[in-house]
C-alpha cells in the first residue's frame, strides 16, 4: 500500500456540480465528465474528474461527502482551461483524460495511464478498498485482471461505533424449516365423566445469530450494539424486540426457556396424548450497517458496511391433543397454537 499524500489532502473544496453517478465501474468508451462520480460498491470511496483536469479518489459517498483525498492523477491543466475536460477507458485499455467537452469536441490529450492491452474489453473500477484500477473484462462480474491501478488503498480496519443496522427483508429468504417435538404425555380417564387436565411445563430453546460483513473489519473493543434480529414466524418475517448483541463476523447463541400452560379434557373411559411442538427456521437476510469506521490510515468516517445475517429461531409453539380409543385417532386431533413469541413483531 502506498502512503497517502497528506499535502494533497489539503485541496480546495469541490466546485458546484450536478454530475452523474456510476456505481463500482465505468464501462469502456463511457465518457466521465467533470463533476461525475464513480462510487465504490460499498459506498466508502469515489473517483471524480475535477475541473482542473485531475482525476481524484476520495473517501466518502460523493462530492458532498468528501472525507479526505486518497489519490490524485496530479496533472492539472493550464489557467483558462477550467472545466473543459473529459475522461474514458479506451478500446486499447488506456484510461485517458482529454481537453474538451466530449469526443466530438476533443481538444487534445491531457493525462493517461499509458498502459494498453489490445483485443479485449476494459472498464475502470472503483474498488471497495479505495484502489482505482483499469481492468480487462466487461465489468465486475467479468473481471479478467488489472492492467493498471493507482495502488493506493485504505482498508476499513475497525468499526468504532455502530449507529444502525438496516435489514433488507425484501431480499430475505428461508433456508430451511424443521418441526421439532418437545414434550408429550398420555393421560387415561377411567371415570364415567370427562376429566380436566393441564399441559404445563418449560422447554429449552436454542437460537443462533451470525453477521458476515463484506469487510473484514473488527468491532472496536469498547463497541456495543444491541438490537432486534430477523427471524420467521409462521409465514412472516419478523424482527425481535428482544435485544441481541451484534458481533462482527461471528455467531452468538441464545439459550432461553419457553413456558406452556394450557388445559384440556379427556373423555370418559378414554386416553389422550398431549404433546408440545415448535418449529425451527433458518433465515438469510442482507443488511447494511451504518457506523463510524476507522481506516488503516487512521481516518475515521461515518459510512456503511454491507453484509448478510444468518440466524435460526424457534416459532409456532403448538399443543396437540390426540384421542386414543384405544388406538390413536388422528382424525380427531386438536391443534392449539399457544401464546405467540414474546417480543416479536411481524414484517
Amino acid at each position: 500500500m502506498q502512503h497517502i499524500d497528506h499535502d494533497a489532502i489539503a485541496s480546495p473544496p469541490f466546485p458546484a456540480h450536478g454530475g452523474r453517478r456510476f456505481t463500482a465501474y465505468l464501462p469502456m468508451n463511457q465518457i466521465l465528465q467533470v463533476g461525475d462520480c464513480l462510487v465504490s460498491a460499498n459506498g466508502l470511496f469515489f473517483a471524480t474528474l475535477r475541473d482542473d483536469g485531475t482525476l481524484r479518489v476520495y473517501r466518502g459517498i460523493d462530492v458532498d461527502d468528501d472525507q479526505g483525498l486518497l489519490w490524485s492523477s496530479r496533472k492539472a491543466g493550464s489557467p483558462g482551461q477550467s472545466g473543459q475536460y473529459f475522461a474514458l477507458v479506451q478500446s486499447d485499455g488506456n484510461f485517458c483524460i482529454y481537453q474538451g467537452s466530449d469526443l466530438a469536441h476533443n481538444c487534445g490529450w491531457h493525462w493517461g495511464t499509458q498502459m494498453t492491452a489490445q483485443g479485449q474489453q476494459f472498464y475502470a473500477a472503483m474498488q471497495d478498498d479505495g484502489n482505482f484500477s483499469i481492468r480487462a473484462g466487461t465489468g465486475p462480474d467479468d473481471s479478467r485482471g488489472a492492467i493498471w491501478a493507482s495502488s493506493v488503498t485504505d482498508h476499513v480496519q475497525s468499526i468504532e461505533e455502530v449507529l444502525h443496522i438496516e435489514y433488507d427483508f425484501a431480499h430475505a429468504c428461508v433456508l430451511r424449516t424443521s418441526p421439532a417435538n418437545q414434550y408429550s404425555e398420555m393421560v387415561t380417564n377411567h371415570g364415567a365423566q370427562p376429566s380436566t387436565h393441564t399441559l404445563a411445563g418449560t422447554i429449552a430453546i436454542t437460537e443462533t445469530s451470525s453477521w458476515t460483513n463484506m469487510s473484514a473489519a473488527a468491532l472496536g473493543p469498547d463497541v456495543e450494539y444491541r438490537h432486534g434480529v430477523p427471524g420467521i414466524a409462521g409465514e412472516d418475517f419478523i424482527l425481535s424486540d428482544e435485544a441481541v448483541d451484534y458481533v462482527a463476523n461471528c455467531a452468538v447463541t441464545r439459550l432461553t426457556d419457553w413456558a406452556f400452560d394450557t388445559p384440556y379434557n379427556v373423555p370418559p373411559h378414554a386416553s389422550m396424548r398431549a404433546a408440545i411442538a415448535l418449529t425451527y427456521s433458518t433465515v438469510s437476510v442482507p443488511y447494511v450497517l451504518v457506523g463510524q469506521l476507522r481506516f488503516e490510515s487512521g481516518a475515521r468516517v461515518v459510512g456503511t458496511i454491507r453484509g448478510n445475517y444468518l440466524g435460526t429461531n424457534a416459532h409456532s409453539l403448538t399443543a396437540s391433543f390426540t384421542p386414543h380409543d384405544p388406538s390413536p385417532n388422528v382424525g380427531k386431533r386438536i391443534l392449539r397454537p399457544l401464546r405467540p413469541l414474546s417480543g416479536m413483531v411481524a414484517y
